[in-house]
């Protein structure tokens, strides 16, 4: 349950930076505040999980395995 909570906060942090990011994005359009927030979001939830070290070393290896099947076999082994 302790990596739930870190979670949580990770995604509290991204939802605060966006949420004053979307203060200053009133009267524009839809589409230009969804990728507005959405992008800082996503990049301010993945480092603080990555601060947070929430994934564990398999789960690592799985995601090397997975981002691997998609690289050229030049490069799959530099991801180590």
């Amino acid at each position: 349950m302790r990596d739930v909570g870190k979670l949580a906060v990770a995604s509290l942090f991204a939802t605060m930076a966006c949420a004053v990011l979307r203060f200053f994005l009133t009267g524009a359009p839809q589409f230009i505040i969804l990728s507005t927030c959405g992008t800082p979001f996503a990049i301010i939830y993945l480092i603080s999980i990555q601060l947070f070290r929430i994934p564990t070393h398999d789960e690592y290896g799985q995601i090397r395995d997975v981002i691997g099947r998609y690289l050229p076999s030049s490069l799959r082994y530099r991801l180590d």
